[in-house]
């Protein structure tokens, strides 16, 4: 079944997405890096080939005060604008912010909810 990873990110200026198109929900375990330099925004999943994205505006810096979530949340829709109304449905075994920040989400995670298990 097709599915897409989106990172989105908005530095004041207003939403940037960097989309992937693949096949995610396929209980296989993926790996996901997400960068950003400045307003440009690279997101590649496995072997499917990187997307860019630009954020609009003059703005360059992104403060993030607090939870950094993967995957979603209480009420998705409403925090999100409605621009989601759903959370990731798919297997990530490891997450890379930048080129150094590497989250190994199973062995890593500090809470998780509604998590099933994944082949290979």
């Amino acid at each position: 079944m097709l599915s897409s990873c989106v990172c989105s990110y908005n530095l004041g200026s207003g939403v940037a997405n960097v989309i992937v198109n693949g096949t995610f929900s396929d209980g296989r375990w993926h790996r996901v890096k997400a960068v950003r330099d400045g307003q440009t925004g690279k997101l590649t999943v496995d072997d499917y080939g990187a997307q860019t994205g630009r954020s609009p505006g003059k703005m360059r810096q992104l403060n993030v005060n607090g939870v950094l979530y993967v995957g979603g949340m209480k009420e998705i829709a409403l925090h999100t604008n409605r621009q989601y109304s759903g959370g990731l449905v798919g297997c990530v075994s490891h997450f890379t912010l930048s080129t150094d920040y590497h989250l190994s989400l199973v062995e890593d995670a500090a809470d998780g909810k509604n998590i099933n298990t994944c082949t290979n």
